[in-house]
């Protein structure tokens, strides 16, 4: 009520004084036409107006009319303090100067005076400052202090996109390439060009930092990005006009400036359109997921399962899944029956459903489950650990997660069989594989795959996904290829994962023990495919230990990680921890928890005396099994711990011997 109280004797005040919008439009218009023939008269010492000059007479109140009807700047003007209103004036100003600009340059009329058109508009700006100021004097208005600080506190902090706005530098150039290209019939860098090429990138800088173009915050509905778009391009091409017009530079093609603006912005507003692609799909990746009883991967806490058999079960789910599955995938039944009782899980504690999304499960009851079956492929969903452990609440301990997916393996074989000609099949996979594979993963280029796919159809390998349910609190017990696809039977017996960052790029670091069992960070190259470090336990249960002490059969392994481990490529950035001293030459190698835990007690505590290296004793003594393994390093401990120096350059040379000489590789 104090504020309606308040607002009725301003109103009063301002009808008093007999100020309206409309009186200030009609005021306003009367300043600029007094400012043409002011500068007519001091340029040409008459008020009788030339043809030609009619003719920019009438642009200007034009142009004024569209930036009025565009900005509705006369609406609160009056309502504003003496800052606000000068930076609207300016603003208003430049706009109008560079809307003018822009059609004498698109006309060709270029020989008006520009003291015409520049001081017009420069005296009328001043006029209108002028008679700001002393409305505001009038009415009493705030000083300008106050507005200043007022006005700063307004300022919102720039949120910058760096990839976005190096990216849009490159379409700017990309742009002025094409057309110069296309104009010239070829491309040299001559003045013109030169010319040309630093306006550009001058005006779009400017108008970069004065629109905020690339801060983040801009983005947030397709209508900001189009309108976006819109500004940035009308007012690039303004500023390209008042400088071609303003500065004489007429021998420039307009072509090639106002084409390469026009080019540029269908490439930016593409860029834009993907990048709010993107940053809706990014957003999701920091969606609450509950991680209650999340442990790191070193003391992840198993969880107590019920016993199959439960005596409450009224209503088996077992024959309604069956005739549910017939109709989809008639094996799938089998499949799921050889590895779960479906006669120990009531209908009331299951779930199918063929989802792509999370909602779907977000509605269920929290741990009020034993079965979910997702029969879409979860190469759909947007966000797979999200999912997971999205599943993973819903469970009871001991419940299970069914899903299928389409696997690097599975989508070659079937990729394959599509194409009779084996040669064009394997010209053709390169591409796909790159799309569906290397895209999502590179930095700058997934934001182009998200940002035009949603994330669907995406590629992931079986090691993926396999790490990933360990990681999410899941042990798979089943795994079966069904009509060119992979499903899964993961059961919920273990806590998730703490760890904030898995590894996922390139180059890992890998957590491991130091001397005296001091934790170490050592990097190396990726060889495996992410999230392969939680598969540890899982392979050596499946497949035990090969000659040499490596895993047998480690389908984490990609292609041209075998490669790089052939020629230890992989280790290059191991030289970093040397460097650092983490690492020594010559020394045990330092090794993750799974395998360590493979030693013997008293072995694993006897290695804690000496500091790991990047030649292990092995290559010294080529052990075939575990157990010879532990006795090579426990030769080389002893005999270093006897004198250090002459054991390391001892095996130094031994190993590179085998390795050179002999060429004894480790498998």
């Amino acid at each position: 009520m104090e504020i309606n109280g308040l607002q009725a004797p301003v109103a009063g005040l301002e009808r008093a004084r007999g100020i309206r919008p409309f009186g200030i439009w009609l005021f306003d218009l009367l300043l600029l036409v007094l400012s043409f023939f002011t500068v007519h008269v001091l340029k040409y010492g008459t008020l009788v107006v030339e043809e030609r000059h009619d003719g920019f007479l009438i642009m200007v109140l034009l142009c004024w009319l569209i930036l009025y009807l565009l900005l509705h700047r006369f609406s609160s003007l009056h309502q504003e303090g003496v800052l606000e209103g000068i930076g609207e004036i300016a603003v208003n100003t430049f706009l109008m100067a560079g809307l003018i600009s822009l059609i004498i340059v698109m006309f060709r009329g270029t020989s008006m005076s520009r003291l015409l058109v520049y001081g017009t508009l420069f005296l009328y700006a001043g006029l209108e400052m002028a008679a700001l100021v002393v409305y505001n004097k009038v009415l009493g208005k705030k000083d300008a202090g106050t507005e200043k600080a007022a006005g700063l506190k307004k300022l919102r902090p720039l949120n910058i996109s760096v990839s976005l706005t190096l990216v849009d530098a490159c379409l700017l150039f990309a742009a002025f390439f094409v057309t110069t290209y296309w104009k010239r019939g070829g491309f040299a860098w001559t003045d013109r060009n030169l010319d040309i090429f630093f306006m550009l990138y001058g005006a779009w800088l400017f108008g970069s930092i004065l629109l905020r173009k690339f801060d983040k915050d801009n983005f947030r509905s397709i209508y900001n990005l189009i309108g976006l778009t819109l500004k940035s391009q009308l007012f690039l091409a303004a500023v390209l006009a008042f400088a071609v017009y303003g500065f004489r530079y007429h021998y420039l093609s307009r072509i090639q400036i106002f084409g390469s603006v026009v080019l540029f912005g269908g490439f930016e507003l593409g860029l834009f359109w993907l990048y709010y692609r993107y940053k809706g799909y990014s957003k999701g990746l920091n969606d609450p997921v509950s991680l209650a009883g999340a442990r790191p991967e070193t003391r992840r806490r198993r969880l107590a399962c019920p016993a199959e058999v439960d005596s409450r079960c009224v209503d088996p789910v077992d024959e309604k899944i069956s005739h549910a599955l017939h109709f989809f995938e008639p094996d799938l039944y089998g499949f799921i029956r050889g590895a779960v009782d479906l006669t120990a899980i009531d209908s009331s504690q299951s779930a199918l459903m063929s989802s792509d999304t999370l909602f779907n499960v977000n509605v269920l009851e929290e741990e009020g489950h034993r079965l979910i079956i997702n029969l879409h492929k979860i190469n759909d969903i947007r966000f797979l650990n999200p999912y997971f452990l999205m599943a993973h609440a819903k469970l009871k301990p001991g419940g299970y997660l069914v899903g299928k997916v389409h696997t690097l393996e599975t989508h070659r074989d079937f990729f394959f069989r599509q194409f009779r000609r084996k040669a064009l099949a394997h010209f053709l996979y390169v591409f796909d594989f790159t799309w569906s594979r290397i895209f999502p993963k590179l930095p700058v280029f997934k934001k182009i795959y998200f940002g035009l796919t949603r994330g669907r159809n995406r590629l992931v390998s079986r090691a993926e996904i396999l790490g990933r349910l360990f990681y999410c609190g899941f042990r798979p017990i089943a795994e079966r290829v069904i009509s060119d696809r992979l499903y899964f039977i993961a059961r919920k017996d273990m806590a998730p994962a703490a760890d904030p960052k898995p590894t996922y790029g390139p180059l890992v670091g890998l957590n491991r023990r130091g001397i005296n069992g001091k934790p170490i960070t050592v990097y190396k190259f990726r060889t495996m495919h992410p999230y392969s470090e939680y598969l540890q336990d899982y392979v050596y249960e499946q497949n035990h230990l090969e000659k040499g002490g490596k895993f047998k059969d480690d389908f984490r392994v990609t292609a041209w990680g075998a490669l790089m481990r052939k020629f230890w490529i992989d280790e290059l950035p191991m030289l970093y921890n040397w460097l650092r001293g983490d690492l020594q030459l010559v020394g045990v190698r330092p090794l993750s928890r799974q395998y360590r835990e493979l030693y013997s007690p008293a072995h694993r505590k006897f290695r804690r005396l000496v500091k790991p290296g990047l030649l292990p004793p092995f290559y010294a003594d080529m052990p075939a099994t575990l157990e010879e393994i532990m006795e090579s390093e426990r030769r080389y401990i002893e005999a270093y711990l006897r004198n250090p120096a002459a054991t390391q350059v001892q095996y130094f040379f031994r190993c590179l011997y085998n390795i050179l000489i002999k060429k004894r590789r480790s498998r």
